[in-house]
């Protein structure tokens, strides 16, 4: 398995290749077929966990271009060989299928499927309680995918609705169990808390109008807060993007409250944006700031700053002044991004330009 496994990793490089001929993508399918029929069908049965764990490794390994050629048969056989073993006994099994189920979700043919994503997702909704870390960090991983993948859908497909693809319950669910794993152990942080941002990002306006989403909401943005302030580069890297997605959905709740209710403004809202300036002007690492102030792009109404408006184009402001002389004495490592968050900041101030005060609009007047 092991040799079928570095073979199938070959011929998906070859196969990535943008001048492969059609005759070696033949020879590529064709071995593909025939090692699901006489080798990989049956070492998905085998007793031993190595030989179980080699199997989802090989699957793993096929590429999406290689995949989307499959005849439909195969394709089939090799969801069906591999879905039950995310409930195998042995963790290892288990791990391995839930990170070839996160390459899986990516392929078009499959995040298209709806019955194929009903199922990752109760392989993500069982998954995220298995007692093993490893495990956990495969499923974090594949929840990270799943929700790349319905933005994706949902950017391509005419008159998407997210509650045919996932129901309320399991939308509810999902980003419990990611705002959980997003507070938790620090390899599983930023997988979960790039999840939440993708499954907050798709949701229409209905699933937030339920009571009960208020509170898993208040958990969710409070957790991207915290990844935003704390732990490893990749998780504030990561909750900065959550934002980014996060704030593109016109009907998330956040800033004013559109209804006529006592609360004028969600309690989050200033935490929130709080958090992401702090981000775009003190962090050190350039990766980070660039992703806060790109989530500062992403609102499409000025009410979703809710009363940190004010403050938050004034930092943009006082952002674009400073960057004007920042070049000398930066660290070297982070100097080449520099140029990139001039322009991510000048972007910004762009989306915004409209909503600023008349003086302010006359001195931003940049070329768009």
């Amino acid at each position: 398995m092991y040799f079928i496994e570095s073979y199938a990793s070959a011929f998906a490089a070859m196969c990535n290749q943008s001048s492969l001929d059609t005759n070696k993508m033949t020879t590529c399918i064709s071995w593909w077929q025939s090692n699901l029929e006489k080798h990989i069908q049956q070492s998905s049965l085998d007793p031993s966990p190595k030989v179980k764990v080699a199997t989802c490794d090989c699957l793993a390994a096929i590429s999406s271009s290689i995949f989307e050629q499959l005849p439909m048969r195969y394709q089939r056989l090799s969801i069906a060989l591999l879905m039950p073993l995310t409930e195998d006994p042995d963790a290892a099994v288990r791990a391995a299928a839930c990170r070839a189920i996160g390459v899986f979700i990516l392929f078009p043919t499959l995040r298209e499927d709806e019955c194929f994503v009903s199922d990752v997702t109760t392989v993500v909704l069982n998954g995220m309680s298995d007692p093993s870390l490893l495990v956990r960090l495969r499923v974090s991983w594949a929840q990270g995918n799943l929700s790349d993948s319905l933005i994706i859908t949902s950017q391509t497909t005419e008159d998407f609705n997210l509650p045919e693809w996932i129901t309320f319950k399991d939308w509810n669910r999902m980003l419990e169990i990611a705002s959980h794993a997003a507070m938790d152990n620090d390899k599983l942080r930023p997988n979960a808390v790039r999840s939440l941002g993708g499954i907050l990002r798709i949701a229409p306006l209905s699933y937030f109008e339920r009571r009960e989403s208020l509170d898993v909401v208040q958990s969710v943005i409070l957790a991207i807060v915290k990844n935003m302030e704390t732990g490893s580069l990749k998780a504030r890297w990561n909750a900065c993007h959550a934002a980014s997605n996060t704030l593109k959905n016109a009907a998330i709740p956040i800033g004013y409250v559109k209804k006529n209710t006592n609360v004028k403004q969600y309690p989050w809202t200033p935490i929130f944006y709080q958090t992401l300036l702090h981000c775009m002007t003190k962090c050190a690492n350039y990766k980070v700031r660039i992703n806060a102030c790109l989530a500062l792009a992403s609102p499409t109404d000025v009410a979703q700053f809710g009363d940190q408006w004010e403050p938050v184009y004034k930092a943009l402001i006082a952002a674009w002044d400073d960057i004007q002389t920042l070049e000398a004495g930066t660290d070297f490592n982070e100097r080449k991004y520099r140029s990139q968050l001039k322009d991510q900041l000048q972007a910004t101030l762009n989306h915004i330009h409209a909503w600023l005060p008349p003086e302010l609009q006359a001195k931003l007047n940049f070329d768009k």
